[in-house]
């Protein structure tokens, strides 16, 4: 069965049902229809998921932030990233593999 068809059948869970009891809705051949429904919905949104969950993770590990145009990926040229450098803050572009400087401001 395509996609398409799974989409149709699948059993629909809204944000302020009752989990529980969604879930003990589900009999016999629900169950392989709901358990197929996740693996497709994990396969159409792990990678942005992925990408945001590391994003945010990264921020707290670094300290720096990096700003990534749709269509790019973290690190990729033409990305801006800006972070707390001493007591200033700089702002840099990834320049053909470098990160480089095309702002700092140092509070007087």
């Amino acid at each position: 069965m395509d996609k398409l068809k799974e989409k149709e059948t699948f059993l629909t869970y809204k944000p302020g049902d009752d989990f529980k009891k969604f879930l003990d809705s589900i009999k016999g051949d629900d169950i392989i229809k709901f358990l197929k429904q996740m693996v497709i919905w994990q396969e159409e949104n792990y990678s942005e998921i992925t990408k945001r969950v590391n994003w945010l993770l990264n921020r707290v590990k670094s300290g720096i932030v990096e700003l990534v145009p749709s269509g790019s990926l973290v690190g990729d040229d033409g990305n801006w990233r800006f972070y707390l450098s001493g007591n200033n803050l700089t702002v840099q572009r990834k320049e053909s593999g470098t990160w480089t400087t095309k702002w700092t401001y140092e509070p007087s």
